[in-house]
């Protein structure tokens, strides 16, 4: 018989003995024994498990209540009277509008003659700080554009039908005057039955 000749690398017949260790080492630890290098016995009886459980205590446990926790209630907003807290800041009321508009607006009042010929009137309405469009739209429903309308009912003279006893308003830059007055002090609903 002849022998062959180690034809096999040295390396090669190492990585088998290796990799046939491992397998030997997985297999041991599937079926839950020692590593191969114990010396220890195999045993295949299963060790026995403790298991605990639970009794009902016959002490009662603390009921936790939740503390109820007061609601805020909010606070009014109270109106400001001060031109400074109130300038450029949106009001907070009607009544701080009208204070604001009475006590802080200086209306601009143009250098015209004391008598006002013609329609120049409606310069003077203009430059008083209302909407120019809706003070143009009262006089219009109230007098028509007439600084002479008279009402005997009020008596309500001139241009705005300002409520006036002694009939003195029919000049049109005092009955302005005297309405922008109205506006500051009631604002646009003082001419209701009007825009």
């Amino acid at each position: 018989m002849r022998r062959v000749a180690a034809s096999v690398p040295f390396w090669f017949l190492l990585l088998v003995a290796m990799l046939a260790l491992a397998a030997g080492i997985a297999w041991a630890s599937e079926l839950g024994d020692a590593p191969i290098e114990s010396t220890a016995p195999i045993s295949l009886t299963p060790t026995p498990t403790v298991s605990w459980t639970a009794t009902a205590s016959s002490t009662p446990s603390p009921t936790v209540t939740p503390t109820p926790t007061a609601t805020r209630t909010p606070t009014p907003v109270l109106d400001r009277h001060s031109c400074d807290q109130i300038r450029n800041t949106e009001y907070r009321s009607i009544s701080e509008r009208e204070w604001f508009l009475s006590h802080c607006v200086t209306p601009t009042r143009p250098v015209l003659a004391v008598s006002v010929q013609g329609q120049d009137w409606r310069t003077l309405v203009c430059s008083y700080n209302w909407d120019c469009t809706w003070a143009m739209a009262v006089i219009a429903c109230e007098s028509r554009g007439d600084p002479n309308a008279y009402n005997p009912a009020g008596p309500y003279v001139g241009l705005f039908q300002v409520h006036d006893p002694s009939s003195s308003l029919f000049d049109p830059v005092a009955n302005i005057a005297a309405a922008y007055s109205k506006y500051l002090s009631q604002g646009p609903g003082a001419w209701r039955g009007c825009p």
